[in-house]
């Protein structure tokens, strides 16, 4: 080997040692980095599906992905009761949010109702007198008679008796007069008028048999009297009603009475007359709830010259409500129930997007919507879409949410209508985990408000109450449930899913029947309350196969007819 050609491999060699010490010396400070983002301490998650947490590295067991490390940015948000969710995850659950603000809200509420007698222009007919009716001139009812018409001819011997003294007072009534005025004022008081005493008079003999007279023009509704009967006096004739005007009483549900106050207008239409329109203006709403349908029926008012509003004819109205002030108003889908907590998740900004929950105070309910009237502030962002799920990340990454108010750490969830600070901590002592029959209270509880709203014939409370109850039924998975629950809670979940979809309270109405069915033997198996439930039965639900369900309360009301048939049924069993 010559000199060149050496000093030409020692060049080479020398070339390829330094480019070797090139790559090296970039691998070294990522594998440097990479070793500090995955410190044994590290926590691992998945991009898809970030309630997963795991202390090693590894594969999604939901859809296999890698795992990542944590951030640390992530790390502190887990400290705080808001829920981070990455933009794939928000995708995939379709999360939408909206800004809320304050208006003055306008609520349609649908009313059905019936014609009605007015009150007021109905009235009796009685005898004045007493004795037994020669001839009936008015024997139909349903038939118009005027005031002043006779109605029947009474033979009356007190009647007679009194116009013999009249004859006889007359004679001497030069000497006595004050004697002929008494007579006079007698048959007066047994309401002759004074043509019929001048008549007496004219004919110097008393008159066998007397009319009887209507006292006020009207249709005849009812008819009390047969030819021949023998009268008392003040003995009702006939019942008798000027339709001239007539009353619409509309039923109001107890959620919509906030809405419907005097002087609101109403339109309505009738059945019996299609095509065309009435309105009336609200007179009174009844300050009572009617102890048999649940409801207050509020007074309209409405003219009727020609007479073609009949009573018990069946009227549909609409109500166009206002609210007197401004106020935050939520969609429905924003809330979600649990019992007696109503609860929206609030958007949080920085550098993860992430929603809290807080617990709001309704008010009045709107179609569709609820006021808020504590719990939020105008420009918040609350999330209308997919609430349920960011509550179902909420509770897997255990955070508080609308089953549960404190987290893993123990930390207790704000007072309701209140909004909590980030950070802010209060600890109570971690209770004891709740045995398998008591987790059931809720489902319970749920399945008693949508029979409720079903009783009386809410659709927009039963709807909703139907959506609460498959989320109710969903969050029972992740609790320590009673051997009886697995034998039912495949059958029921399928119906409980078609029942949140039903969009007509018919429709609902027939899901329940299976949802009792399915329900009733994990309530008596798993016995969640201690204060009695009774089992119910109506024999004419199903076209007559009947149909159970249970209630708190002895007394019938049926959630398969509401208001058309309440009472039907009878109790069967008293659990536990």
């Amino acid at each position: 080997m010559n000199k060149k050609t050496f000093l030409l491999l020692a060049a080479a060699l020398a070339l390829g040692v330094l480019l070797g010490w090139g790559f090296f010396s970039h691998e070294a400070p990522e594998t440097k980095v990479s070793s500090q983002e995955a410190t044994p301490e590290s926590t691992f998650t998945c991009s898809m599906h970030p309630q997963i947490r795991q202390k090693e590295s590894g594969d999604c067991p939901i859809c296999g992905m890698e795992l990542i490390p944590v951030s640390q940015s992530r790390k502190q948000q887990e400290d705080t009761l808001a829920v981070a969710m990455s933009p794939t995850a928000r995708e995939l659950a379709q999360v939408q949010t909206a800004t809320v603000g304050t208006t003055a809200p306008v609520k349609n509420i649908s009313l059905t109702g019936k014609v009605q007698v007015d009150a007021r222009h109905l009235y009796s007919q009685t005898a004045h007198f007493p004795g037994r009716i020669e001839r009936l001139m008015v024997s139909a009812e349903g038939e118009w008679v005027k005031k002043g018409q006779v109605l029947a001819y009474v033979y009356a011997p007190e009647l007679v008796r009194a116009q013999e003294e009249l004859l006889e007072a007359r004679k001497v009534r030069e000497q006595q007069p004050a004697l002929f005025r008494s007579a006079r004022e007698k048959l007066h008081h047994w309401k002759l008028n004074e043509a019929q005493v001048q008549r007496i008079l004219e004919a110097q003999k008393p008159l066998e048999s007397f009319p009887i007279v209507a006292d006020e023009a009207g249709y005849v509704l009812e008819k009390s009297i047969q030819q021949g009967d023998y009268l008392e006096r003040g003995e009702k004739l006939y019942t008798m009603a000027n339709l001239r005007k007539v009353w619409l009483l509309f039923d109001v549900y107890q959620s919509d009475i906030s809405w419907v106050g005097k002087g609101d207008t109403v339109h309505f239409t009738l059945a019996a007359l299609p095509g065309e329109e009435f309105k009336g203006t609200v007179s009174q709403v009844d300050p009572v709830i009617d102890p048999q349908t649940r409801v207050a029926r509020a007074r309209v008012v409405v003219a009727n010259p020609q007479g073609h509003l009949r009573p018990e004819m069946f009227a549909r109205g609409t109500l166009r409500a206002r609210f007197d002030e401004e106020v935050i108003v939520v969609p429905e889908t924003a809330v979600l129930w649990t019992g007696e907590r109503s609860v929206v998740y609030v958007k949080r900004n920085g550098p993860e997007e992430s929603y809290a929950m807080r617990e709001v105070r309704l008010g009045p309910s709107l179609n569709p919507g609820f006021v808020v009237k504590e719990g939020l502030r105008p420009g918040e962002e609350v999330v209308v879409h997919g609430a349920f799920s960011v509550d179902a990340a909420a509770q897997l990454a255990g955070k508080p949410s609308m089953m549960n108010r404190t987290d893993r750490s123990g930390t207790k969830w704000h007072q309701p209508g209140r909004s909590r600070p980030d950070g802010a901590k209060a600890p109570v002592s971690k209770a004891r985990s709740p045995a398998p029959n008591t987790v059931l209270k809720p489902l319970l509880q749920a399945y008693l408000d949508l029979k409720e709203a079903l009783v009386q014939d809410d659709t927009t409370a039963a709807l909703a109450q139907a959506t609460i109850l498959y989320q109710v039924f969903g969050e029972m998975k992740s609790k320590p449930l009673p051997a009886i629950w697995q034998r039912h809670q495949t059958k029921l979940r399928p119906v409980l899913a078609k029942a949140a979809r039903a969009e007509e309270i018919e429709a609902l109405r027939n899901y329940f029947v299976a949802i009792s069915d399915h329900l009733v033997p994990i309530i008596r198996a798993a016995k969640p309350v201690q204060a009695p439930l009774y089992l119910q039965f109506c024999p004419m639900a199903q076209q007559g196969q009947g149909a159970y369900w249970l209630s708190r309360k002895v007394e019938v009301k049926n959630p398969y007819y509401g208001a058309s048939m309440l009472t039907c049924g009878e109790v069967k069993e008293t659990l536990p």
